[in-house]
């Protein structure tokens, strides 16, 4: 398998610190953009596709992408493209978090779409790209924003910064329709519910309502996506979070299995041998 080459895109090509922000039209060729290149950028970005598709690839997850997708991505994801053809022709809107709006992140967000902005923001546990299909809103906009960039007409920045953050509340919206989120991001979105509640009872209708789906489709959507069921993922984080308490505290293993939400012991000593080979007693032992 050939090594992996990868860049870092630095900030000063871009954008200077006082205005954080451009907006460029590219053209991406399979000859710079495939699997034995890796792209990280030290600013976030959105790209919307004018044409061409293929897939968005995030370390060896891939992501199906195709004519008017919208992608936003966060500075820490190790990129590349899977182009189907020989280029895609796109918009790349590319800016520092200091170019949101002070009140951003305070929005409504019921499908934490704005986490990927925050400070707080974990890429382990967190989505690090969210991918929409753009409404014809969304690019009229970004047009508009290319058009304005380029042209050197009076109060500029201000027009920018302005339309930028129509650009976020439409794509903030865009994440709250129903039927139109990417099944990409509903997985990574279920993914990060589970890894937050992973303790708790998980009720599947109630994570299906809350998305707006059927539980037989969300299910269906989440193997599919994941290659493993909800409760398969939910047991295994339950396992991981068990077999970590066993190794920094002295707490009992029915302790242990109590604190990472099983509430059948039998069940958690049949479970945690199985994934790790040996009882719980044994495993503090080994990592002791």
């Amino acid at each position: 398998m050939p090594e992996v080459s990868r860049y870092l895109y630095g900030r000063e090509p871009f954008f200077r610190d006082d205005f954080p922000f451009a907006i460029r039209q590219v053209r991406n060729r399979t000859e710079d953009f495939n699997l034995d290149k890796r792209f990280r950028r030290m600013f976030w970005k959105i790209t919307y596709v004018i044409s061409g598709q293929g897939n968005y690839v995030i370390g060896d997850r891939k992501f199906p992408f195709r004519r008017n997708s919208l992608i936003v991505v966060h500075p820490g994801a190790d990129t590349t493209y899977e182009i189907e053809g020989d280029a895609l022709e796109l918009y790349n809107l590319v800016f520092d978090r200091s170019f949101l709006p002070k009140e951003f992140l305070q929005l409504e967000d019921p499908f934490h779409f704005l986490r990927i902005f925050s400070a707080e923001y974990h890429q382990e546990y967190e989505s690090p790209l969210y991918l929409l299909t753009a409404t014809r809103e969304i690019v009229t906009l970004i047009r508009s924003i290319y058009r304005e960039y380029e042209n050197n007409e009076p109060n500029r920045k201000t027009m920018l910064q302005l339309q930028f953050s129509e650009l976020l509340l439409l794509i903030l919206r865009r994440t709250e329709t129903k039927g139109h989120r990417n099944p990409e991001w509903t997985a990574f979105y279920v993914r990060e519910y589970l890894k937050e509640h992973f303790r708790e009872d998980i009720s599947l209708q109630a994570l299906a309502k809350e998305l707006r789906i059927s539980p037989e489709r969300l299910s269906r959507l989440y193997r599919e996506r994941t290659g493993k069921s909800m409760m398969e993922e939910v047991k295994k984080l339950r396992l991981e979070y068990a077999a970590d308490l066993l190794t920094r505290s002295t707490i009992t293993a029915a302790a242990a299995a109590e604190k990472s939400g099983f509430r059948d012991p039998s069940y958690f000593y049949r479970s945690f041998a199985a994934r790790f080979g040996c009882s719980p007693e044994k495993y503090r032992k080994k990592q002791a």
